[in-house]
């Protein structure tokens, strides 16, 4: 058995450290558009879905003291970063501009209310295991 078979019902949840429970579910809410899932509502916690992409979600934690470190960066694979990156500029979120990384891979960043970086990431569909590096 692998751990595969083991996933039920999120097949990956990003946990984010904030310092303001309420100010970043309304920033994720309104910026990015998540949806909140109230089934997992805790005094530390909020765990929003990410619309149309199944099995996966970030779960705000509140934790001050782990609030905006850059050590991890979730990074959210998109078909067109150019309208991405022009999507959140639209909703008022200051995103860096786009690089090239290697011959395969667009990135861009950007960060939430408490400075945790997110990103955005274009595969190179022509890449030969272009379906294999959007899954890692």
């Amino acid at each position: 058995m692998s751990l595969k078979d083991l996933i039920g019902e999120y097949g990956l949840v990003i946990k984010v450290d904030v310092s303001d429970l309420e100010k970043s579910t309304q920033w994720y809410t309104e910026k990015l558009h998540f949806q909140l899932d109230e089934r997992y509502n805790a005094d530390t916690w909020r765990q929003l879905n990410i619309p149309d992409v199944t099995n996966t979600a970030i779960g705000l934690h509140l934790n001050p003291e782990g609030a905006g470190m850059e050590g991890k960066k979730a990074t959210f694979v998109v078909n067109d970063i150019n309208a991405a990156r022009n999507e959140l500029v639209k909703n008022n979120v200051e995103v860096d501009e786009i690089i090239t990384l290697g011959e395969w891979v667009k990135l861009a960043f950007f960060r939430d209310p408490d400075g945790n970086i997110l990103g955005l990431r274009q595969n190179h569909a022509s890449h030969p295991n272009a379906g294999e590096i959007g899954a890692k």
